[in-house]
């Protein structure tokens, strides 16, 4: 019979995962880290440590989560993700009450994105695809920092964008701190 978490008793010892890492209702979310190695497999992780790392969708408790991956394998994943920085855990009382604000700090985003976006198509073509999406989904200045880094190694990188990547990395720059 697999183990769940209302059959089993979490007890810490040495070198045991913390009860509050695996509370049945603690739900974790992909860090920038976390997404880019979703996309672009670029730190090693093992099939299984990948899989947990793809249903930490930041609305999945741990206890849905248990139904898909067994609990032992949990109980190693879940603390390498989150010391490795792949993931985070989600925390409600972070999220700003008011949708307001948050519509507000999307639109000062928007700017930004748009040009950083029209570059990747431009110096990219049809491979700005998965780049974009990533910009797109940035949701704050962080977010859009670390994506930030990765365009401009594209841009950088391209026959027609050598040239001008350090020009528009410095506009990218200038923007996000303004915001």
């Amino acid at each position: 019979m697999p183990e769940s978490f209302s059959e089993t008793v979490i007890c810490p010892s040495p070198g045991d995962v913390p009860d509050l890492v695996l509370r049945p209702s603690a739900i974790y979310a992909k860090t920038a880290r976390g997404h880019e190695e979703v996309s672009l497999r670029s730190f090693g992780l093992s099939p299984k440590q990948r899989r947990a790392l793809i249903m930490m969708n930041g609305k999945k408790d741990l206890a849905a989560i248990a139904g898909f991956i067994p609990l032992p394998e949990l109980r190693e994943t879940v603390p390498f993700l989150l010391a490795e920085l792949f993931i985070s855990e989600r925390n409600d009382e972070a999220v700003p009450s008011c949708a307001k604000e948050d519509g507000i700090r999307r639109a000062a985003l928007a700017p930004v994105k748009q040009m950083m976006a029209a570059a990747a198509s431009r110096h990219l073509g049809l491979l700005a695809g998965d780049l974009v999406r990533r910009i797109d989904n940035a949701g704050d200045r962080e977010a859009l920092q670390s994506v930030a880094a990765y365009w401009h190694l594209a841009i950088l990188e391209s026959k027609t964008g050598t040239g001008k990547a350090g020009a528009y990395l410095e506009e990218v720059r200038r923007a996000i701190a303004a915001l």
